[in-house]
């Protein structure tokens, strides 16, 4: 056996070399935690960016949805739509549309039929006279002039 061999070496070359390997090691866990960071970062911006397109897009659809119907004011959709995607708020849209048309449609049915034409207006003439209303003489322009002056 050779007693020049030692397992630890204490020479001032080794030293170095264990300082250079600390040194290396430093700045391998300072570059990593330098890409954790900036992958952080990365992560938020680009869930900030989604956030941005997703109220991007529902602003839109929202628009399209106005453009499609006159009914659907900014506050109605803002009363009434609760969804949060674009998706979501063209299936409110047509359910919406769906009862409103239905409504209607239940409404109409349910109102007295008006008569045509001149007859609609006689009929409120003689419902003035015989409610005691005073209708407006006929004596109006130059005939109610002429009247006047001849007092």
């Amino acid at each position: 056996m050779d007693d020049t061999t030692n397992d630890t070496d204490t020479t001032p070359q080794a030293a170095d070399a264990g300082q250079d390997d600390r040194e290396a090691a430093k700045k391998l866990r300072d570059e990593a935690a330098r890409h954790r960071i900036a992958a952080r970062e990365a992560r938020e911006a680009t869930e900030q960016a989604k956030a941005e397109l997703n109220e991007a897009q529902l602003t839109l659809a929202r628009l399209r949805i106005q453009a499609e119907d006159a009914r659907m004011s900014d506050e109605v959709i803002a009363r009434l739509c609760h969804a949060t995607t674009p998706e979501g708020v063209a299936e409110w849209a047509a359910a919406f549309n769906e009862v409103i048309e239905q409504a209607v449609a239940e409404r109409l049915e349910t109102m007295p039929k008006a008569p045509a034409g001149n007859y609609v207006i006689r009929d409120m003439i003689r419902a003035n006279q015989r409610g005691g209303g005073q209708m407006k003489p006929t004596n109006t322009g130059l005939e109610g002039v002429a009247a006047k002056l001849k007092r």
